[in-house]
């Protein structure tokens, strides 16, 4: 039975997502900041050497997130302006969370309970503007690579393992080149200890080092 949940609990959660949000599959850009960010964005409209360095070199709005744009430009490559590909992609980017959600919190939690925090994550109305705007995606693409971190740190903190840690560190790269919003997450890891049931001590805090160094570092570039 329970090799059974390990599978089903899964598939429910990105079933009631994607059901979810499926209305947002035939909406279209909107009049604000979709054109910044996208129809009206000379950044995404190059996908090539000079056109990447350009976008890792740049600043929009006084903000640093290449990797937006660059998920921007991958998709006007491919796909020009069709609306469904960015909100399928956010859409995507949304279960993905939902299901790294679950991940992490059955680690500590178990399967039953962390399975309704991610149904309750997945379909909570504060998750619509990020999913269901396309000027959001810095925010899904964060969440994206922060659970992952999140989820790999528990990981080490569960089993150790130092390329788990390094890995950790460089998918919180990762979200703070999304979003410089996640800079507070080198604090979480110290919860994350704790529901490891770690103590706190120098070797624990030295770990979270690279963390808060990226941090620092990309949120100096933003502020």
């Amino acid at each position: 039975m329970e090799n059974k949940k390990r599978f089903l609990f899964p598939l429910i959660i990105a079933a009631l997502t994607l059901a979810a949000f499926w209305p947002a599959l035939s909406a279209g850009f909107t009049n604000w900041d979709d054109q910044l960010y996208v129809t009206q964005n000379p950044f995404i409209r190059e996908l090539s050497p000079r056109g990447i360095s350009e976008i890792f070199s740049s600043f929009h709005r006084g903000l640093y997130k290449p990797l937006v744009f660059l998920s921007y430009a991958v998709e006007y490559r491919f796909f020009g302006l069709n609306p469904f590909i960015y909100h399928a992609d956010n859409l995507a980017l949304h279960i993905l969370n939902a299901l790294l959600v679950y991940y992490f919190l059955g680690l500590f939690f178990g399967g039953k309970k962390a399975f309704l925090a991610a149904i309750l994550f997945s379909v909570h109305p504060l998750r619509v503007e990020s999913v269901v705007w396309i000027a959001e995606r810095k925010d899904v693409l964060c969440s994206f690579f922060l659970l992952a971190s999140l989820a790999v740190y528990a990981r080490y903190a569960l089993s150790g393992g130092k390329w788990k840690l390094a890995s950790s560190a460089a998918l919180y790269a990762l979200s703070m080149l999304a979003n410089s919003k996640a800079v507070a997450a080198p604090l979480a890891l110290l919860l994350v200890d704790w529901l490891a049931q770690r103590k706190l001590s120098k070797k624990t805090l030295a770990e979270k080092i690279p963390h808060v160094l990226i941090a620092l570092a990309l949120t100096g570039l933003n502020y």
